[in-house]
């Protein structure tokens, strides 16, 4: 997509009477045809009797190619896949205690980013930390309230 990728999503499963045979798929991307191809996912067909969804967030704000190829099953079996989505990019909204993370170079989400961890064992919480005025880092014990 030419703005980049927020999320892909799929419905896949077996086709017709391939069942368990039917091949595992890779969701990938890459920013050219010639590049790397990255997992953003990777289903199993052949392990489910019905179509089953499939979601995945990318969130790349560059240009990006998808493919999905096969990468396992019995030779000359198919897989289904319908209704792919694959939605744009669109700038992620950030909470004020996000924002503060990202300060302090920390992706919100990691072990130790919820607001009642004390993450450098200072004492304080993240959200102390966060609350304090002025605003102190969450991941230095030596700076704190």
């Amino acid at each position: 997509m030419a703005n980049g990728i927020g999320t892909i999503s799929l419905w896949y499963g077996p086709y017709g009477t391939h069942g368990t045979n039917a091949p595992s798929l890779a969701i990938e991307i890459a920013e050219s045809l010639d590049s790397n191809w990255i997992s953003v996912g990777e289903v199993n067909a052949g392990a489910v009797e019905t179509l089953t969804y499939f979601s995945a967030d990318v969130y790349v704000s560059s240009p990006i190619y998808v493919r999905i190829r096969a990468t396992g099953g019995t030779k000359d079996r198919r897989a289904n896949f319908d209704n792919i989505a694959i939605t744009p990019y669109t700038q992620p909204v950030k909470t004020p205690y996000e924002a503060f993370l990202l300060k302090y170079n920390v992706t919100p989400g990691d072990p130790g980013t919820e607001s009642g961890d004390d993450y450098d064992g200072d004492g304080f919480t993240n959200q102390q930390e966060f609350e304090a005025a002025p605003q102190t880092n969450p991941y230095d014990p030596a700076i704190h309230p």
